[in-house]
């Protein structure tokens, strides 16, 4: 069966090595040939990667093993361009992909494979993305065959380094080199074991990896005296490096515990790179701590009271860069001083040149990039832009490093999958959100919520929109949430200036898409009533462009079902929009006590299932019923109806007086003639009632009440 595997892990960790054994059982077992695809290729410069595969794969029609290693060197647009080919070949392939690294754009390509698995002859679950790392088990293999000295030293190191610096630190090939660095008969040099470092990560300082050889001395000699290493650290050395080689030592019996360093703060701690380079340490040290606790051989709870005050993470000036920080010796007087960022030294402008400093390690100050570039030059490549916040450490930097204008425009122009992608990371890093009101029309967060609205098609509910602005899931509460509120603030200011929703109606999904904004409009609408939120608030949610959508239930579309709403914002809206249509002009009209007979009498011949209903005095809403003896008609709109002008239907009248209600008196008492009509249709309505049974009279006390007795003795007299 076809099958497509992602395997990531660094350098010297074995991958190419695994990949030709695999070759050769698959030549062996199934007569499948290997077909190899180098991701450094200097063809790629000229040439389109399905070239390179046609060149590479003469017969279209065998069943290959395709090797594409270095993967993570390949460009975005040769990423596409190789799984727009898979999709069409992938049937009769095995394809194992080779990198050092993922990005978040190697994970969309994959979960798009899944979900067309079946459509294009691969089972979704035969798409796997598989991380590995070199660890004792392994190490030791290795080690036995080759019968190597010094084993147990040599995983510490491994182990500890790994663990500190990454996969890049170790590497099977190290053994040896280590293995001759620990031989030596006189006393180990612990600038040789720096050096050793060194080599393997030449990014981090020379005091750190000093720092580093002094603490795998310190430790190795605490276990030739039987002491714990973690103790013997602590009694000779302080330090930051002293306090991460310790933290690394608490899982070395069960390295399949915690995570290391650069995976911690790239997978592990959100928006890691956001944070001052010592925080970063301190929260993995404080993880790996926690992750000892979780096995009980490892002595992990013992072993933590043994390790150094977390306070001397913070001793040292650190220098941000990509990775491990740069240690100085330079005392830090500021605890949480964030560090100096290293800068990139190429061309600004050129967003492919940064991309691939980024994708080669390289560090980059975005602030400088910022004043030197993109505060006068703009970005206008949305899908080079897309490809730099997937590959760069700090998506939440860069985005906040545009300008808002800038940022706006890309939103509102990209294609809608770039405009998605750049939207994506603004509302998860909350780029602008603070100050999207005095943004005004030029608010980025706003700006990418809407175009979240209208296009991203996997939003099926409201729950899942204030998902993707950060709400996790969780018991519903009456009141508007934190993240309801500014999905509220969001809409209303959508309402007036993203005036686009042509955008939405000419989508492919438009009748859907409308839909779910109605659903969301609702949703928020409900919560803001029963929390008795200013009317003003509920108004303006469903003014401009959102005016059109408040419209009558349909009957046959319970997703459309919001004539609570559509009553609640007709009544109590200060202004009447243009974009509404009937009923709920007439709805404002009667209840401000301006409406006209021939209104009354079409809502009460076309709308009446929206004029009844009852108070619900637990949640002290109004709740709309079918009509019945039971239901009343709404006190506001009662009220209105008695101020008008012109005959109205008699049962109507005789409803307001039967029916057990109360009735708004705010319009009624305001002018004589407002005062004239009510006490008319009262006089009709009691006369008709009198020569029934003047007892079926029923409201309740008070104004309105003292108002049909007044009637009622005129109409005596």
């Amino acid at each position: 069966k076809p099958c497509l595997v992602l395997l990531c892990s660094p350098p010297g960790a074995g991958k190419s090595f695994f990949s030709n054994q695999i070759a050769e059982e698959l030549k062996g077992r199934h007569q499948m040939s290997k077909a190899f695809i180098d991701g450094s290729d200097d063809r790629l410069v000229d040439m389109a990667l399905t070239e390179i595969l046609e060149c590479e794969i003469a017969d279209s029609s065998a069943h290959l093993f395709l090797i594409v290693d270095e993967f993570h060197m390949l460009k975005d647009v040769h990423k596409v361009q190789l799984f727009q080919w898979l999709r069409l070949n992938v049937r009769r392939l095995h394809v194992l992909l080779i990198a050092n690294r993922k990005d978040s754009r190697d994970l969309e390509h994959l979960k798009q494979l899944k979900e067309d698995g079946t459509k294009i002859g691969i089972e979704p679950e035969r798409v796997v993305d598989i991380v590995t790392r070199l660890g004792n088990t392994l190490l030791s293999e290795v080690m036995d065959a080759k019968k190597t000295r010094n084993g147990s030293g040599i995983r510490k190191w491994m182990h500890c380094a790994r663990c500190i610096f990454g996969g890049e630190a170790v590497s099977l090939r190290g053994i040896a080199e280590l293995e001759d660095i620990l031989s030596q008969t006189s006393s180990i040099s612990a600038e040789k074991l720096a050096g050793f470092l060194l080599n393997k990560v030449p990014t981090v300082s020379t005091i750190t990896a000093q720092q580093f050889a002094e603490a795998f001395l310190a430790a190795m000699e605490g276990a030739k005296r039987g002491e714990d290493p973690i103790l013997s650290i602590t009694r000779s050395l302080k330090g930051m490096v002293a306090s991460m080689f310790q933290a690394a030592l608490l899982t070395e019996n069960a390295d399949n515990l915690g995570m290391d360093f650069p995976d911690f703060v790239s997978f592990g701690l959100d928006r890691a790179y956001d944070a001052p380079p010592a925080l970063r340490i301190a929260a993995w040290c404080c993880h790996m701590r926690a992750q000892a606790r979780k096995d009980p051989a490892s002595g992990g709870v013992e072993r933590c009271s043994k390790m150094d005050d977390p306070q001397v993470m913070f001793e040292n000036k650190l220098v941000d860069q990509c990775g491990f920080p740069l240690q100085l010796e330079v005392e830090c007087n500021n605890e949480l001083a964030e560090g100096i960022a290293f800068s990139w030294g190429g061309d600004y402008s050129r967003l492919e040149d940064i991309i691939d400093a980024v994708k080669h390690g390289h560090s980059v100050d975005w602030n400088d990039v910022q004043n030197k570039c993109w505060n006068t030059e703009p970005v206008q490549d949305s899908s080079l832009l897309v490809e730099l916040l997937s590959v760069c450490t700090s998506p939440a930097k860069v985005l906040s490093a545009l300008k808002n204008d800038n940022l706006c425009s890309l939103l509102k122009k990209s294609s809608p999958s770039d405009s998605l992608a750049i939207a994506k990371d603004i509302l998860k890093y909350q780029i602008g959100m603070e100050n999207a009101e005095e943004d005004k029309y030029l608010s980025p967060y706003r700006t990418a919520l809407w175009m979240t609205i209208l296009y991203d098609n996997s939003l099926d509910s409201p729950q899942a929109l204030l998902r993707a602005m950060g709400q996790p899931d969780g018991g519903s509460s009456d009141r508007p949430t934190e993240t309801e509120s500014t999905l509220v603030d969001c809409l209303i200011w959508a309402s007036t200036h993203m005036q686009d929703m042509i955008s939405c109606k000419m989508s492919d999904n438009a009748e859907e898409k409308t839909v779910f904004l109605i659903q969301t409009l609702v949703s928020l609408s409900r919560k803001m009533i029963l929390a008795d939120e200013p009317i003003e608030r509920i108004s303006r949610l469903w003014g401009g462009m959102f005016a059109q959508l408040l419209s009558c239930s349909d009957e046959e579309d319970p997703r459309l079902s919001f004539n609570d709403v559509l009553l609640h914002v007709a009544l109590y809206s200060e202004d009447c929009y243009d974009l509404w249509e009937e009923p709920l002009p007439a709805l404002w009209a009667v209840a401000k006590g301006k409406g006209t007979a021939s209104q009354i009498t079409d809502l009460w011949s076309k709308h009446r299932q929206l004029l009844f209903g009852n108070n619900d005095a637990e949640l002290g809403v109004w709740r709309i019923l079918p009509e019945s003896s039971s239901s009343m008609l709404h006190p506001r709109l009662a009220g209105g109806i008695l101020c008008t002008d012109g005959e109205i239907d008699l049962q109507l009248q005789m409803a307001i007086l039967t029916r057990g209600g109360d009735v708004d008196m705010e319009f009624v008492g305001v002018t004589d003639r407002n005062y004239n009509n009510a006490m008319r249709l009262l006089g009709a309505a009691l006369e008709t009632i009198s020569k029934d049974d003047v007892s079926k009279v029923n409201v309740k006390d008070g104004k309105f009440r003292s108002l049909v007795m007044e009637a009622l003795q005129n109409l005596q007299n």
